[in-house]
């Protein structure tokens, strides 16, 4: 999860589709629906998958479905130490997109709130970039034009992702991406923003700067991205922070020789550090623009959008209880249930 350092302003379904089954199937899928529970003791935890500020996210089969889910455990307490207009789980009962991880249920207790998610296995980006260093152009191409729908989605309802890095892209057992951990997520009902807020090795300089901002924040955090899909670094990393945001907001980017012009110009154009300079400042609309640079020139986008084209790599998994992807020091990881379940 991201961290917010700074803080956090005070501003801030699509219709579902007629199921075409018979009257008397949906009324049997109905009792079947209303028969399974969704609370705390219908679930078997099985592994730690992540850790964050506002709690844990746990694998657990569901004990009469057998079903996986992840399970992403947030303590109340916690919540109320931020000014959150809206929630992570408000957000993702709006969000339907292939590309964004499902929401499937919501419940609570008087200290903690479950938010049950698809569980998908094939890694997170970090993961993948950890054992390949980097990715090739045309692996690096796939990933960012599905992100970059998931992200024109959010977009065009009113929502800033503020928080894209590797460990937040999930793949599924196909190879396509889905985009988790909407906790630094907001509504926009405003032009600009100014939550300062983010993982700073991705932020863009106008939060590190706390200056407002709109959707363009998440553009600038696809250009890093895309530098360490292909580059297998971020620009300028360093352990020492302050020094890392400091190089990059006054030294130019440098690229290997091996990468492409096409590859170089889109992440110049994605990573200006004066907004108003950027090719695509112009919030959701800006995605179209991206789309259309030369670097994606061979995409066939109506197929990508509907998730036909055959990924660059899919994960080799044996079912939904294969965990080869997944990081083993957090699976290892001792799951204490009163605290962290419960408490």
């Amino acid at each position: 999860m991201g961290i917010c350092f700074g803080i956090l302003d005070e501003d801030n379904k699509e219709d579902q589709k007629k199921n075409p089954n018979p009257i008397e199937q949906q009324d049997s899928q109905k009792e079947k629906e209303e028969e399974i529970s969704y609370q705390l003791e219908n679930f078997t935890f099985k592994n730690v998958l992540g850790t964050g500020a506002f709690g844990k996210v746990l694998l657990a089969e569901h004990i009469k479905t057998k079903q996986y889910f992840a399970i992403k455990i947030i303590d109340k307490k916690q919540l109320e130490n931020y000014n959150f207009v809206e929630s992570e789980h408000q957000i993702l009962q709006q969000t339907q997109s292939p590309f964004i991880i499902k929401l499937y249920f919501t419940f609570e207790n008087n200290n903690k709130l479950y938010l049950g998610t698809e569980f998908v296995n094939g890694g997170d980006l970090f993961v993948h970039l950890k054992k390949n260093v980097q990715f090739s152009e045309e692996r690096t191409r796939f990933y960012a034009v599905e992100l970059i729908l998931a992200l024109k989605y959010l977009h065009e309802n009113r929502i800033i992702y503020r928080d894209l890095k590797p460990e937040n892209i999930l793949l599924d057992q196909f190879g396509h991406i889905k985009l988790t951990d909407f906790g630094l997520s907001k509504f926009k009902f405003s032009q600009i923003t100014y939550t300062a807020c983010g993982t700073p090795e991705y932020v863009a300089p106008e939060i590190l700067l706390e200056q407002g901002y709109n959707e363009c924040v998440d553009w600038y955090s696809l250009g890093i991205l895309i530098y360490q899909m292909l580059c297998g670094s971020i620009p300028f990393y360093s352990q020492q922070q302050q020094e890392m945001i400091n190089k990059r907001l006054s030294q130019p980017f440098e690229f290997p020789k091996y990468l492409s012009q096409k590859a170089v110009d889109l992440i110049k154009r994605l990573t200006e550090n004066e907004v108003h300079n950027r090719e695509f400042h112009q919030g959701f609309k800006g995605a179209d623009e991206i789309l259309r640079h030369p670097f994606f020139e061979d995409i066939d986008l109506e197929a990508m959008s509907k998730r036909q084209v055959e990924p660059p790599f899919r994960p080799q998994l044996e079912g939904k209880k294969d965990l080869r992807y997944l990081d083993p020091d957090l699976l290892q990881q001792e799951i204490k249930f009163e605290e962290e379940l419960d408490n």
